[in-house]
């Protein structure tokens, strides 16, 4: 029987030991179901923090707010985007996106310490930041309650679309406008006369393609002809992903931060030369003579935001612009921005739109740096530049001319001209202080217009973050979504401005001036600018009048308005 008593003491001890493993399994597996429930809290809380990113920014932009006011402006690894040179000791000693280069654009918004709608410090304007891992990091909001360090946190980047270029302008369709057998959706060359070199195409796709070759060889990118690639590879109706856009390109590289693949286009844009098929225009200087009319660009271009816009978009925009000015006869001075003043107009706008003058230019000519709010305070900053950055005017002859004409100021005006929505064709202005050597209707090589401010559509990126009190790192999510906030409306010829009045009263329904009751335009009806009888007249004319517009109608090429004197 001993032996039977030792055999059951030993089950007994081997069936303790399994329930000692059981119970410290069971202990241990609870411990982990426990763990694994607070990280997928965690998780669940970060990705709640990062919508509510998203959902403030959508707030802040529906409600006006703009992204890249200097107060609001997204600064990356930067602390105070206004500051010059390079990254602060503070800033240094952060892990930055690029091992200490300042790279605002494509900083992802996890490594900013300043980001878009930054939280701050009060009373300091500096940005609030949080402790994470060791490192610290701004944040745009926190959770309610989360007033003390660690806790929860979203940080915002907001990147405005119109600051970029839009790669999906031009021709979308399968048409083959001028017959050479490739759809005009990737046909980087839609000219109806290729074989004149002064023909510079139509529907934007010929500069489209100069720009993004531009653009692609910016150090930042240094992606060889990636215009051509862009175009000749681009799908039916534009591209869909940026990845479909890399593809294309044979680039990984992220373009986001420079090409947009939608963004609002101005359809009433005009086509600044007479090369490209307008009727009787065999040559820029019967558009000159009056023999042929400009026309609006067919499909429009989507203008670019010059407060925002990164360097490498800025070069490719200005890089090659070209025009000519016929100050005497026959003999044509033609202006063309090379890589040096190039360099300079960018630098230049940089520092401008920054607040800083650190040249003294801006000071010499009477101008406080700040970022672009009407077309006359940019037509101010370009006529500044001359000569210091603008200083080359060359002949078409080879020769340079410093003597006759506009000299330094074709540069300045071209500047203008290609910029600028307003066509403001005024080349038989007699006004001296408003006629320009060079406009829209002299432009041989152009870009886009500009905006000086967003013109509706974003990119959003938000990261929410939950951290412990001692700012360990628990969780961390990010969003990214691209969204139109607003709708622009922009009047930029006496058709647009016009057509937007009411059209429900008729001609014979308005009063006389000597009433000196309010008078309200019609619209753009032709028999209501027809039939406006004697003693019927308009509070608000509109220019080119009727009287003097060539025909009888509104303006669809520009305009300017003044009170009305006299009735008609």
């Amino acid at each position: 029987m001993k032996p039977m008593r030792g055999l059951v003491l030993l089950v007994v001890v081997g069936a303790l030991g399994i329930l000692a493993v059981l119970a410290t399994s069971f202990v241990t597996l609870a411990r982990l179901e426990r763990r694994a429930s607070q990280q997928r809290l965690h998780s669940v809380k970060a990705l709640l923090l990062a919508r509510s990113g998203i959902e403030d920014a959508l707030a802040r932009l529906t409600a006006g707010q703009d992204p890249t006011a200097l107060e609001n402006g997204y600064g990356g690894e930067r602390w105070d985007p206004a500051s010059s040179g390079p990254l602060t000791a503070f800033e240094s000693a952060q892990e930055v996106f690029r091992a200490g280069i300042l790279d605002v654009e494509t900083c992802p918004v996890r490594h900013a310490l300043r980001p878009s709608f930054f939280s701050r410090a009060l009373p300091a304007p500096t940005p609030a930041t949080d402790a994470v891992n060791g490192k610290f990091r701004g944040h745009s909001g926190l959770l309610a309650g989360d007033l003390a360090p660690g806790g929860n946190a979203y940080a915002i980047k907001v990147e405005d679309e119109s600051a970029k270029i839009h790669v999906n302008g031009g021709f979308l369709d399968t048409q083959d406008r001028d017959g050479d057998g490739i759809p005009d959706h990737r046909d980087p060359d839609v000219r109806t006369n290729p074989a004149n070199p002064k023909d510079t195409g139509m529907g934007w796709n010929f500069q489209l393609a100069r720009i993004l070759d531009v653009l692609g060889q910016q150090p930042e990118l240094g992606i060889a002809n990636l215009g051509m690639l862009a175009l000749q590879n681009r799908p039916v109706g534009g591209y869909r992903t940026l990845a479909q856009l890399q593809a294309a390109s044979n680039t990984t590289l992220d373009l986001s931060p420079w090409i947009t693949l939608s963004t609002w286009t101005d359809r009433q844009v005009l086509h600044p030369n007479g090369y490209a098929g307008e009727p009787g225009c065999a040559s820029l200087s019967d558009v000159k003579k009056g023999r042929c009319a400009l026309g609006l660009e067919a499909g429009g271009r989507p203008p670019v935001n010059l407060n925002a816009a990164a360097r490498p978009v800025l070069a490719a925009l200005i890089s090659g612009l070209q025009g000519t000015t016929w100050h005497r006869p026959g003999i044509p001075e033609h202006c063309e921005y090379s890589p040096t003043i190039t360099s300079g107009v960018v630098s230049a706008i940089l520092d401008f739109r920054s607040g800083r003058d650190l040249s003294g230019c801006f000071a010499a000519a009477g101008l406080q740096p700040a970022p672009f709010r009407t077309w006359g305070a940019f037509g101010a900053f370009c006529d500044s530049l001359v000569p210091s950055v603008i200083h080359t005017v060359v002949l078409e002859e080879g020769n340079h001319d410093s003597i006759y004409g506009g000299g330094n100021l074709n540069g300045a005006d071209l500047l203008k001209a290609n910029f600028d929505p307003n066509a403001d064709l005024n080349k038989n202005v007699p006004d001296q202080l408003l006629w320009k050597w060079i406009d829209k209707s002299d432009l041989v090589a152009w870009s886009t217009e500009g905006s000086l401010g967003p013109t509706g559509t974003f990119r959003i990126s938000a990261v929410g973050r939950v951290l412990d009190r001692e700012g360990r790192l628990l969780a961390q999510a990010t969003l990214g979504q691209t969204a139109e906030a607003y709708a622009l409306l922009r009047q930029t010829s006496q058709r647009d401005f016009v057509a937007g009045r009411r059209t429900d009263l008729t001609p014979s329904s308005y009063l006389s001036l000597s009433t000196d009751a309010l008078l309200q335009t019609s619209g753009a009806s032709a028999s209501a600018w027809d039939t406006l009888a004697p003693g019927r007249g308009l509070a608000v004319t509109t220019y080119p009048s009727p009287p003097t517009a060539l025909p009888a109608r509104p303006s669809v090429l520009d305009g300017c308005v003044g009170l009305a004197t006299v009735d008609m």
